[in-house]
């Protein structure tokens, strides 16, 4: 049997995180998306990404593994290289 979880993606879809979205369908989930450090120059925390799962060897679950992205807007890149320093 199949089970649907409907989550919360209201973050990216408020006020100017909104237009930081490459396609207006699909967004972040809230309790799992990527948070920038907030910096004095720049808009907020918001990126169009979620934090990903992965397994280890032996066996145990990172709930950071990955990060899934949509390709950076010109008005992104500054935040996508921000979010690939901050999460090295």
């Amino acid at each position: 049997m199949l089970y649907i979880t409907r989550k919360s993606t209201r973050d990216g879809l408020t006020g100017a995180n909104r237009d930081k979205n490459r396609y207006t369908n699909v967004t972040p989930y809230d309790d799992t998306r990527v948070r920038l450090r907030t910096q004095k120059d720049t808009e907020g925390d918001y990126i169009n990404a979620n934090w990903v799962c992965g397994v280890a060897d032996d066996e145990s679950v990172d709930e950071h593994a990955y990060i899934a992205t949509q390709g950076p807007l010109a008005s992104t890149v500054d935040d996508f290289w921000r979010m690939v320093w901050d999460t090295r």
